[in-house]
């Protein structure tokens, strides 16, 4: 079986959107997800998408950046942690 059959066996079963097949209902989601106004799973479900795979590759297909987390507190200390492992590191070598 070619690679190419493989492919297509795989994904007829999936829903993502394809570019120009987009609903402007779809659309809309994908934005709100975008811009960190909705949540990973609510999307998926509201699209009707397999899992997050589709997501990346509806939000790339829609030409749309993919969100950031929130800047919190937690996020904050999380970053510092690192910085304080990370940088020593690089400005002297491993």
């Amino acid at each position: 079986m070619s690679r190419t059959l493989a492919a297509r066996r795989w994904n007829r079963h999936r829903r993502v959107p394809i570019l120009g097949g987009m609903t402007e209902a779809d659309r809309r989601v994908l934005e709100d997800y975008s811009a960190g106004r909705r949540g990973t799973r609510a999307t998926i479900e509201a699209l009707g998408m397999a899992d997050y795979g589709d997501l990346l590759v509806a939000l790339a297909q829609a030409d749309l950046p993919f969100p950031k987390p929130p800047d919190t507190p937690a996020l904050a200390a999380h970053r510092e942690a690192a910085r304080a492992i990370l940088m020593p590191l690089l400005m002297h070598g491993a």
